[in-house]
């Protein structure tokens, strides 16, 4: 009987002990989160000039390609229009299947333009599925005016530390990130350990595999995954704030039969701040 309540007492105190330290992991990996976001935004600039820009209108080049299948390509010019809970993302191009995109949100909802009549592109449809990704503040980072990680606290969004690992032989922190209204996206973003600058963010979803009428048709099921990634990168100042000057995005769709992949280039070349908007602006028709 002696024995164990000797076991039973160690027991506990082993119990005890790992629940401390999950929650001293839990605890550093909040503040380890708080700090990475507070490092990022010093990298970008002060709080004074963050509290001096009111809207930003950046312009520039633009570059498709359809890479799988490989379809070719179109070029034309960009332009991001955006306030503290505003965003108009648009590129035109020469292709007459594909003559321009428009996504925005403004402050209420999220509007996608149809390309060609009644249909979306690609992106079109991946935004229209997951709003959440303009409406959070989380599409084109640092770039925005309406940048989530401005103020976590008010749009009460979450990030919690996800460890390191090396991109393009850089290493980089990671970032969990949950927006308030919730999502079936797993959305990383991620921050170069040295400079703290935000060089990534990824969207991903996995779609477990559609039911066969038969038990045999079911294993030959295959799981769909979609991910959205955006890259940053050429990174010098602009109006005492520092921000990237290249952007890339990339949209991988697959599925049971098929893998699509496509790619858009963005190269800004003028920044301007604090203009008179035209109402208009967050118009995508």
């Amino acid at each position: 009987m002696k024995n164990y309540f000797a076991r039973s007492q160690y027991f506990m105190s082993v119990v005890t002990i790992f629940g401390t330290l999950v929650s001293i992991a839990i605890a550093d990996d909040k503040l380890m989160a708080e700090e990475i976001v507070a490092k990022h935004l010093d990298s970008i600039g002060t709080k004074q000039k963050w509290a001096e820009i009111k809207n930003r209108l950046i312009v520039g080049r633009a570059q498709f390609l359809n890479l799988h299948p490989t379809a070719g390509g179109t070029s034309g010019k960009c332009v991001f229009v955006s306030e503290p809970d505003k965003l108009f993302f648009g590129s035109s191009f020469t292709s007459p299947n594909y003559p321009f995109e428009k996504v925005s949100f403004d402050g209420d909802k999220v509007n996608i333009a149809f390309v060609t009549t009644g249909s979306r592109s690609a992106f079109g449809n991946f935004i229209l599925a997951h709003k959440e990704i303009f409406s959070s503040g989380l599409f084109t980072g640092s770039l925005s005016s309406s940048w989530s990680l401005l103020d976590l606290k008010s749009n009460k969004a979450k990030v919690k530390f996800a460890g390191k690992k090396k991109i393009d032989g850089h290493e980089v922190y990671i970032l969990d990130y949950s927006p308030n209204r919730g999502t079936d996206l797993t959305i990383k973003l991620y921050f170069d350990a040295e400079t703290y600058r935000h060089v990534r963010t990824e969207y991903s979803q996995t779609l477990s595999a559609a039911q066969g009428a038969k038990p045999e048709d079911s294993s030959r099921q295959l799981e769909s995954r979609h991910q959205l990634t955006e890259d940053f990168f050429g990174f010098s100042e602009e109006n005492g704030l520092t921000m990237p000057h290249s952007y890339t995005i990339r949209l991988v769709l697959s599925g049971q039969n098929a893998t699509n992949e496509y790619e858009w280039k963005f190269g800004m070349s003028l920044f301007m701040f604090n203009q008179k908007l035209d109402p208009g602006s967050y118009d995508v028709n």
